[in-house]
């Protein structure tokens, strides 16, 4: 039995087949796909909001669930603007401009540079930070019901401090200064010349960080 030595050689790809999806059509399908969680996230806003005085919402800290869900819209939309501009900007030939250097869409991908720093230092931690604080005030409550049960007398200490506008303030400092050292450090590493080291959500980072530099 003899075996050849030579293996065959796959057909190329031709990307530019007809039945191969342009940036136009990822665009559409992008587009459909964010359209319906957005919705689905807004009609859920809503519904919190209009029922955060209802028991048992109300207890599981509504106000927080809120902004929670809010971040994550906010979330949604900036990736949503970041592929956007990767799309037109980078998957696209056809939008580069050779006089300028850049882009035909430039303002878009300034707009996503930005918002794959917001979602980092700021929509992220509104998510995380809102969640975790829903999930200590609804302990501290149970607590509380139980200290009443055993001694007969209203933890009073107990509830103002985990009260939700409380921890509401709270969780807006701290996230307010997270984003204000995400933006020195971005500050600061840009005149250092190493401003794409700093994390981001945008993958033409680097491209535009090339092409201010150039």
């Amino acid at each position: 039995m003899v075996v050849s030595s030579e293996l065959p050689v796959p057909p190329e790809i031709d990307v530019n087949q007809d039945d191969a999806l342009g940036v136009k059509d990822n665009i559409i399908i992008l587009s459909a796909v964010v359209g319906v969680v957005i919705a689905f996230l807004v009609l859920t806003s809503v519904l919190v909001f209009r029922r955060g005085d209802l028991q048992p919402l109300k207890i599981r800290s509504s106000k927080l669930l809120f902004v929670s869900i809010l971040a994550n819209l906010f979330i949604v939309i900036q990736i949503y603007v970041v592929q956007l501009a990767n799309e037109l900007c980078i998957n696209s030939k056809d939008n580069f401009d050779t006089l300028t250097s850049h882009c035909k869409y430039f303002s878009l991908e300034v707009i996503g540079l930005l918002f794959g720093f917001l979602i980092i230092s700021t929509c992220e931690p509104l998510t995380f930070v809102s969640q975790v604080l829903r999930a200590i005030r609804l302990r501290r409550i149970i607590d509380a019901q139980q200290s009443y049960f055993n001694e007969q007398t209203r933890p009073t200490e107990l509830i103002a401090r985990f009260q939700e506008k409380r921890l509401m303030r709270i969780m807006m400092i701290a996230v307010a200064i997270v984003t204000l050292l995400y933006i020195a450090a971005g500050v600061g590493l840009y005149f250092a010349n190493h401003f794409y080291v700093l994390p981001s959500y945008d993958s033409a980072s680097y491209a535009f960080y090339s092409k201010t530099v150039d």
